[in-house]
């Protein structure tokens, strides 16, 4: 049998590490679905694929870009919502992206 070298035991601590930050992910997004309904605010729809956290006075993009980590992360976000709990609503992708044509939330392109 071959030594295992020191190499094997980082390869077992990334691996360790992905599914422990994958799971910390899915139990954020779990608690961020249930705190907000579980369901689209216009719609009703209840696909949790496909429901997405709205900033409901805008600004998500300067949320996600305040320059520290909290604002990339589902822990974050969670953080983010107890915080500010009616600032947030659930939208599905659908509703997302009619509200934001809109409201013209979308960036708009210089050609």
């Amino acid at each position: 049998m071959k030594a295992i070298g020191p190499g094997y035991e980082r390869t077992k601590k990334q691996q360790y590490d992905k599914i422990w930050f994958q799971n910390r992910r899915i139990r954020a997004r779990s608690k961020i679905l249930f705190t907000l309904g579980s369901k689209c605010k216009r719609c009703g729809f209840s696909d949790s694929r496909a429901l997405q956290v709205d900033h409901i006075n805008g600004g998500g993009s300067i949320h996600r870009n305040t320059g520290n980590y909290e604002g990339r992360s589902a822990n974050g976000l969670w953080n983010a919502i107890k915080r500010n709990f009616f600032d947030f609503q659930l939208l599905c992708a659908n509703c997302n992206w009619i509200k934001r044509v809109e409201l013209r939330e979308y960036r708009k392109y210089e050609s």
